[in-house]
């Protein structure tokens, strides 16, 4: 039977480790994207450093390697690893650029008796890592930013961290920091990016106590420079959420990524990802603070939301159906929570490939409900597989 219960399942231990949040945010240093001068990084094109790959495109669960579930259940035990530092380093994240159109023109204003002329539009040439060093270089000594140096830099930071050197990453974010704050710069936008996305460089390599401030910091700029209802706003709000979830902080992010979400709900149309990415990052909280019913409203949302944005078995959908069959296995409600789960696993299965990390834990999920629906045989089998995959990237 399908059963409700209030109660949790007595594995507390599971339900810490199998909601997979979705990032609005780049919760790791990366790809970028236009806004302004400023450009950003998100989770699109990256690599951890680490064996596990990071999802793709805009709204991918994150799956690194230590929130696999032999890690997670690791950190459950004690503090997060280095929430206790006291290190500090003062402190955004924008979101793309409005997209804008051109209305088509009414047939009577077309004149055919004019020649139709196609204007070719320069694309600007790719700088050599030497060349955006070399500007970097001249900007520190002139005191002056040229056009795109913000974004170049990024891109190199960007760069260094997915080819696993972090350390210089973070020298060069923090010299772009450095630069636009010394007061005959003074470029407040970039240099809250660029302290955004050093922060959240910090979250990746685990150095929470130094992550912290300089997230909270980039905030404060951001607000300032962009407005407190601007979307942008929202994300870097979400950035310093996603710090608090990766360190089980829950009742930290929850008002955060509510806020967060308040704000998008009032933005354009084209911020609905956004809006659903950050409503499921709340649901996860939801749920890990036992407010279920909480979660599973939120997440009937989302998944309706889902249906009006995505087309075909996406991963993002995957992600939704994955988090609210959860919820409904936390509940008990095995017979509710069988086909999300198991549709899930076979989207993430053909979007992430058969030995993919980003598998696991819908393997986990699905063969957690299987233990306890009496398909013994069939979860240990997928058990089995989900550690053979782990043990395959080292984990």
């Amino acid at each position: 039977m399908d059963t409700a219960s209030d109660g949790l399942l007595p594995d507390e231990d599971y339900r810490m480790r199998r909601f997979w949040w979705l990032a609005l945010l780049p919760g790791l240093c990366c790809a970028v994207t236009g806004y302004g001068d400023a450009a950003r990084f998100s989770p699109a094109e990256a690599k951890d450093e680490h064996p596990s790959p990071v999802s793709s495109v805009t709204r991918s669960a994150l799956l690194r390697y230590y929130n696999s579930p032999r890690k997670i259940a690791d950190s459950t035990k004690g503090e997060s690893r280095d929430s206790s530092k006291k290190d500090s380093n003062p402190t955004v994240k924008s979101a793309s650029a409005v997209l804008l159109s051109s209305p088509p023109l009414p047939a009577a204003a077309v004149d055919k008796s004019v020649p139709v002329t196609v204007k070719v539009i320069d694309v600007e040439p790719v700088k050599t890592d030497a060349e955006i060093m070399e500007d970097l270089e001249k900007a520190e000594k002139s005191k002056k930013i040229l056009p795109n140096l913000a974004r170049d830099v990024n891109r190199l930071a960007q760069k260094q961290a997915m080819q696993g050197d972090s350390r210089s990453a973070e020298e060069l974010l923090g010299r772009l920091a450095n630069l636009c704050r010394d007061p005959k710069v003074n470029d407040q936008r970039n240099l809250g990016l660029a302290l955004n996305n050093l922060g959240m460089l910090l979250c990746r390599r685990h150095k929470y106590g130094r992550a912290e401030p300089i997230l909270q910091g980039s905030l404060v700029i951001q607000q300032q420079a962009l407005g407190a209802e601007s979307p942008a706003f929202a994300e870097g709000i979400n950035n310093l959420a996603t710090l608090y979830y990766e360190q089980l902080r829950y009742k930290d992010a929850a008002p955060l990524f509510a806020r967060a979400m308040a704000i998008l709900s009032k933005a354009p149309e084209e911020h609905k990802a956004q809006l659903a990415k950050t409503m499921n990052n709340l649901a996860g909280c939801y749920s890990h603070m036992n407010r279920l019913k909480e979660a599973e409203k939120m997440l009937d949302e989302v998944l309706e939301l889902d249906n009006q944005l995505l087309k075909g078995d996406h991963p993002d959908l995957a992600a939704t159906l994955n988090n609210l069959g959860y919820v409904y296995e936390v509940q008990q409600r095995y017979i509710k929570a069988q086909p999300l789960l198991q549709r899930a696993m076979h989207i993430a299965e053909k979007t992430y490939g058969a030995n993919s990390l980003e598998l696991v834990s819908y393997l986990d999920n699905y063969s957690y409900l299987m233990n306890h629906t009496s398909h013994r045989p069939e979860g240990k089998k997928l058990k089995t597989r989900a550690n053979k995959i782990l043990e395959m990237n080292g984990l």
